[in-house]
């Protein structure tokens, strides 16, 4: 990842599924929750949910906001059918994504379109 903290490249991986590109923005010891469902990751079976996960996603981000090593994004990600929204906190460190903790919306069905 580039030096100063952004979730673009980590988004893209996941959106052109370039699994060993995603592990190498993983630190060593990485820690990911999703706070929906309390489930938690270390790098390894972050990018193996990610890897394993039926159907063809795309991963959007929207809006993006850095400080210091705290990096936020809000995202699209659909199917084409279903949309699901995301918000994204992470923490950066040497350039790696560290900690990660993620809120999901529940599916909503159309184009999920951001009006603007």
């Amino acid at each position: 990842m580039p030096s100063t903290p952004t979730l673009r490249p980590f988004a893209d991986a996941i959106d052109t599924q370039d699994w060993d590109t995603l592990r190498t923005m993983l630190a060593p010891d990485f820690h990911g929750l999703f706070v929906q469902d309390g489930r938690t990751f270390d790098a390894d079976s972050f990018v193996a949910f990610q890897r394993d996960y039926p159907g063809r996603w795309r991963f959007e981000v929207v809006e993006h906001l850095v400080s210091g090593d705290r990096v936020v994004a809000r995202s699209r990600v659909s199917d084409g059918e279903q949309v699901f929204w995301v918000a994204t906190f992470a923490t950066v460190t040497d350039g790696l994504v560290s900690d990660l903790v993620e809120v999901w919306t529940e599916a909503v069905t159309g184009p999920g379109k951001v009006a603007g």
